[in-house]
């Protein structure tokens, strides 16, 4: 008898995780078409710079379930580009990965960051976020 509830309720514990990670990648997966920030006049940007590689690095390091330490150098890189080159980025992950639940890379990293328990992740995710305050974006 003990073995039966013993199974059962390892089968719900199993069933439990699986309904919320469903969940959570079906509300990542909607998309939804937001117009492009612009950039602000005077704003440098790096002839030829494509977005696309650091834009997957970025999804990549946010898509599924993570503590949020991982992703500090993908994210410190992110910061480090000249603001033509940052806002490039940021339009294109949204045209490319936005979704329902999180339209903009802006709320990506805020709900994501917010409980990262390593301090150098959280400084460079809220330096990230002051930049998007700086520039207007969305």
């Amino acid at each position: 008898m003990r073995s039966l509830f013993l199974w059962v309720a390892i089968g719900a514990v199993i069933l439990l995780v699986a309904v919320f990670f469903m969940g959570r990648s079906y509300g990542k997966n909607r998309k939804i078409k937001i117009d492009d920030a612009d950039t602000p006049p005077g704003s440098v940007s790096t002839p030829q710079f494509d977005p696309e590689p650091l834009s997957r690095k970025l999804f990549d390091a946010f898509e599924g379930w993570s503590l949020g330490a991982f992703a500090y150098d993908v994210v410190k890189e992110f910061s480090l580009l000249p603001d033509g080159d940052f806002i490039k980025v940021y339009n294109y992950w949204k045209n490319r990965y936005g979704t329902s639940k999180y339209p903009t890379l802006r709320q990506w990293i805020g709900d994501e960051w917010v409980w990262s328990w390593e301090t150098r992740s959280r400084e460079v995710a809220q330096l990230v976020l002051k930049r998007m305050d700086v520039l207007k974006l969305p």
